[in-house]
């Protein structure tokens, strides 16, 4: 396991995940899995866009910008990068979730206004040239 964000420890490692997710396999290799904690006070928005979900080529949530106004890229600019799948969010597996209700899941984490922050476990991808092209063209993207 890569290391863990934030000062937490003893996150799982989740090598089952190499293999891929609720039966989809995974584009390239995941190579590291992190534990991010994003503060949503004061901020608007998380600032990520993302891609993905299980009706895409890409079985999971990636990261595909990060906005400098977002608390994502305030908070935990040093943790989050373009290209990091999203495998949980505050424990809800995104796994097997259509790209649509990834966004919606994620977009309502931020939004709770019980939790000051929320946790997202993250994992970084080797794509080779052509996956990184065919992963740029493919599926919907949403903006939160």
């Amino acid at each position: 396991m890569g290391p863990v964000s934030n000062g937490l420890r003893g996150a799982d490692a989740f090598s089952s995940m190499r293999g891929g997710v609720g039966g989809v396999p995974l584009v390239g290799n995941v190579t590291g899995v992190y534990r991010v904690r994003v503060l949503k006070r004061p901020f608007a928005s998380l600032g990520v866009a993302i891609e993905g979900g299980v009706n895409t080529q890409q079985a999971l949530p990636r990261i595909i910008a990060i906005q400098p106004e977002g608390a994502a890229f305030q908070t935990a600019r040093d943790q989050l990068r373009v290209g990091q799948l999203i495998r949980e969010v505050d424990g809800r597996s995104l796994a097997g979730l259509p790209h649509e209700t990834a966004a919606k899941v994620i977009a309502e984490q931020f939004a709770r206004k019980d939790r000051n922050e929320m946790l997202l476990i993250v994992m970084d991808q080797n794509l080779t040239a052509a996956e990184k092209r065919r992963t740029r063209m493919s599926g919907p993207q949403q903006q939160m």
